[in-house]
Formats: structure tokens, C-alpha cells, sequence
């Protein structure tokens, strides 16, 4: 046995539970790398952290993942546009909450579509695994010194965190660092900001591609507020979690009502 190996076991106190790496369990459950540390330091899934990083319980791993399967296949990005665009329409203050008033709505078979995505939709804690097809997430890392000037950029939309402080639930919302952005805009962006990618960055930039693009504001102003609930369901804070999940299911009743 190798000295890693021995210290590894030793560790783990040579119990009877099989281990795998985080790369290994971004594999298995389709989602980046770090979703899978977020999980584990949420503790949402059984880990152990050692000096060189996760080992996620391998049980637990594959359990989860049978779980995402029963969910269906993730939707596509137009698909999980339309659902969100749908939805957001019976989240948001003064929304028409007509999901008729949506482009391609017009189709027999797009409305059909819709339908029956609201009738089959997963549980809310496999919603930002069913719909990852909003947005392509980069982790980046920028000098501390700019998150400021990033939240006040037009071609930078918050997302989850900033909802924090407006939904009644004890929840105080800290500095912006999650923004969804138009995928053309994002060369520019790491540009102007001297960013570059990294893994541990502190800022997470979610690529909206073009067929999702005009659903975000045309200027300056926050993502959607159902993209900005995904994420939410993705927090480490159960109070988070909970009050998206509580918001959603509201809104998806809503529109159950009238699709």
C-alpha cells in the first residue's frame, strides 16, 4: 500500500463505506466539479474532507444519481427557457401571469410542450439538475477590489443571492457574486475585469446561450426571478432552499392553472 493510500485509510478509520473522488462523482451525477464540493460542504452529500481535498460516499453518490435519472433527461436550453420564462410570469410583481403572451406560445405543439412539463416537473431538489440547460457556469476569479463595479455592469445580471433580502425569510443576503450573462458578452467581460478561470474563484458566471439571451434584461437589472430561485435551491442554506422551493411551487400553480 502507498503512503497516501495508508494515510487515506487511516483516516477514514478502515470503515466498510466505499469512496470516490469528486471528478469521479461530477461524472456519475453530471453536474462541475464545483457543485459536487458545494454539496459536500453543504453536507448534502456524505463526505469526508482530507488534506488533498473531498471523498464523497460512494452509495450516496449512486443513489443520488438513480434519483436524477427518474427526474428524465435535463431539458434542453430552449425548453428550459420557455419553462422558466413561463413560470416567471407568475413570480414576478405586476407579471401578466398569461403564459400565452410568451414567443412561440402561438404553437399548438409548443403549448403542449409546456403542458406537460409542468405536469411531469421533478422535485424541487432536482429542478437546477433538470434545468442546467439555462446556463453553461464558469467560475472566475477577479481582484476583490471590482465586485463592486461587476453588480452595477449592465451585461451582468445577479442571480440568487441577491433575492436573499426580498423574500420574507429571515435570509440576509451578502455580496453579489452569481451573475447570468449573455454567452456573445463573455470574452468582454473577462477582459474588462482582468478575470480568468479558475475552479476556487470567488465569482460564478452563468452563460445564457441565444436562444435564452432575451430573457434577460435588455440593460441593466437582475436575472429573472425564476433562474434567480434555481439557484437558490442549489444553497447551502436550508432557510434558502426552503423559500425558493416555497416561491416555485406557488408559481408553478399558478401557471398549472392557466397553461
Amino acid at each position: 500500500m502507498s503512503h497516501n493510500g495508508f494515510v487515506v485509510e487511516l483516516l477514514l478509520g478502515r470503515c466498510a463505506v466505499e469512496w470516490m473522488s469528486v471528478a469521479q462523482a461530477s461524472r456519475l451525477l453530471n453536474l462541475s466539479e464545483q457543485h459536487v464540493r458545494r454539496l459536500a460542504n453543504s453536507g448534502a452529500l456524505p463526505a469526508r474532507r482530507l488534506p488533498g481535498g473531498w471523498l464523497l460516499d460512494e452509495g450516496a453518490v449512486r443513489s443520488r444519481a438513480r434519483s436524477a435519472s427518474r427526474a428524465g433527461r435535463p431539458l434542453s436550453d430552449a425548453m428550459s427557457w420557455l419553462f422558466l420564462r413561463a413560470l416567471n410570469e407568475h413570480l414576478e410583481p405586476g407579471g401578466s401571469h398569461d403564459a400565452q403572451v410568451l414567443p412561440g406560445m402561438a404553437n399548438r405543439k409548443v403549448r403542449y410542450r409546456l403542458r406537460h412539463l409542468i405536469a411531469s416537473a421533478p422535485p424541487f431538489d432536482q429542478w437546477p439538475s433538470w434545468l442546467r440547460g439555462r446556463a453553461e457556469l464558469h467560475r472566475v476569479w477577479v481582484h476583490p477590489g471590482v465586485l463592486a463595479r461587476m453588480a452595477d455592469d449592465g451585461r451582468l445580471h445577479a442571480g440568487g443571492g441577491s433575492l436573499a433580502v426580498s423574500m420574507a425569510a429571515g435570509i440576509a443576503a451578502g455580496e453579489q457574486r452569481r451573475f447570468y450573462l449573455r454567452e456573445a458578452d463573455y470574452s468582454s467581460v473577462l477582459a474588462d475585469y482582468r478575470a480568468h478561470e479558475d475552479p476556487d474563484g470567488q465569482v460564478e458566471l452563468l452563460l445564457v446561450s441565444s436562444v435564452g439571451s432575451d430573457a434577460l434584461p435588455a440593460d441593466s437589472g437582475p436575472a429573472p426571478l425564476a433562474a434567480a430561485l434555481l439557484d437558490l435551491l442549489e444553497s447551502a442554506d436550508a432557510r434558502e432552499q426552503h423559500a425558493a422551493a416555497a416561491m416555485l411551487g406557488a408559481g408553478l400553480s399558478r401557471l398549472g392553472a392557466q397553461a
